[in-house]
């Protein structure tokens, strides 16, 4: 009996593409690794700069310069969230406190003009009464729908600020005609 070299090569073709495909994926993967790299190292160099250019305020003398323009923004922003807090708390009285009022207006006025007796009382008014707080129970939610729809103007008037400010407007580059210009 002789022995043949026929098994050997699926066991060849099978090293090879796999093999091939291992090294295909090691080096994407080492591609992918060596590109994230790169873009920490602009973004570390970025954020050195920025921490540098601050040091030089910092001893310049300049932060005063900056600390006032930062105290007056949250200053504006103090009295906005106030002035919000404050409407808020104004809706809310009133729509919390238009069921006691409406009772107090409501309720004698009904039992004056039916000539209701005071007996009478559980028979007649409860149940109108409970009708009423039904017919009133909507408008506890008033100050929520409120807030809700102030929340969307808000919203769709930032994404207009946003999409309308100068670094999104497309600015068109020329190529210069001399080559003398060209900065290289």
């Amino acid at each position: 009996m002789t022995k043949t070299k026929e098994p050997r090569k699926p066991l060849l073709l099978f090293m090879l593409l796999f093999g091939v495909g291992t090294r295909k994926l090691l080096l994407g993967q080492l591609m992918f690794l060596l590109s994230y790299l790169g873009q920490n190292d602009i973004r570390n160099r970025i954020t050195n700069e920025i921490i540098q250019g601050i040091r030089i305020v910092k001893f310049s003398g300049l932060e005063n310069v900056f600390m006032d323009r930062i105290q007056k923004a949250r200053l504006a922003q103090c009295y906005n969230s106030a002035q919000y807090t404050f409407l808020v708390f104004l809706i809310n009285l009133l729509t919390r406190s238009f069921d006691p009022l409406c009772n107090t207006v409501l309720l004698p006025a009904y039992v004056f003009n039916k000539k209701i007796q005071q007996i009478d009382f559980p028979e007649t008014v409860m149940p109108n009464l409970s009708f009423l707080n039904q017919m009133r129970r909507e408008c506890r939610a008033i100050p929520l729908h409120i807030q809700s729809i102030m929340m969307v103007f808000i919203g769709l008037d930032r994404i207009e600020e946003f999409l309308l400010l100068e670094e999104l407007r497309l600015e068109k580059h020329e190529i210069p005609d001399d080559p003398e210009r060209v900065a290289l």
